[in-house]
């Protein structure tokens, strides 16, 4: 097996370290349904809801 095995492996073992990085964000990101949380949310800006989110980090793009 040449080197091009060991790159994919190691590829392989960063997609599912990203994998269930993300999977732990989605299962413990909190939605709320509650009418003013959505009227709210629906009169803010994109930046705002970021900066609520993430703070001053840059928006990617």
């Amino acid at each position: 097996m040449g080197s091009n095995t060991l790159s994919s492996h190691q590829k392989t073992i960063l997609l599912n370290e990203s994998y269930h990085v993300l999977m732990e964000y989605c299962m413990n990101y909190r939605f709320s349904f509650c009418i003013g949380d959505l009227i709210e949310t629906a009169e803010k800006t994109h930046s705002e809801i970021w900066n609520d989110r993430f703070g001053d980090k840059p928006i990617p793009g």
